[in-house]
């Protein structure tokens, strides 16, 4: 309802590593059931008083389940969409569209723009017609 898109995500579970982590997760928040890989990429940001570590990884979809979003995802009208990666990429690189209007969406759209970039340097360079 916002308009905001999001990666799935979240934060790890007491005895959780990373790739338990983010199986969990895709599957909650998507209904897909993933085969993940080692973590292959790691972003750092410093805040004034805290550092956020967000950790990225690749899956492989091997199943389907029912995706259980939280109450607060219900309430604020989330849900599963999929789009091409060139789309998810271009929303991400308009960030600095958010300066000063929604601090929270333009670092993580920053985040995500970077990430995408490392992880899927393909798509760089590319014009729309060219994908």
């Amino acid at each position: 309802e916002t308009g905001q898109w999001m990666l799935p995500g979240g934060g790890q579970e007491e005895g959780e590593d990373g790739e338990t982590c983010c199986a969990r997760e895709v599957a909650e928040e998507t209904g897909y059931l993933v085969q993940v890989s080692e973590c292959a990429l790691e972003v750092e940001e410093y805040y004034e008083d805290w550092k956020r570590v967000t950790r990225y990884f690749y899956g492989k979809v091997t199943g389907k389940t029912e995706a259980r979003r939280t109450g607060s995802e219900i309430e604020a009208g989330m849900e599963e969409r999929w789009l091409p990666v060139s789309e998810i990429i271009g929303i991400y690189r308009g960030h600095a569209a958010y300066a000063g209007i929604d601090e929270r969406r333009r670092r993580m759209y920053l985040r995500e723009s970077i990430a995408l970039r490392e992880l899927l340097p393909e798509t760089e360079g590319r014009t729309e017609r060219q994908r």
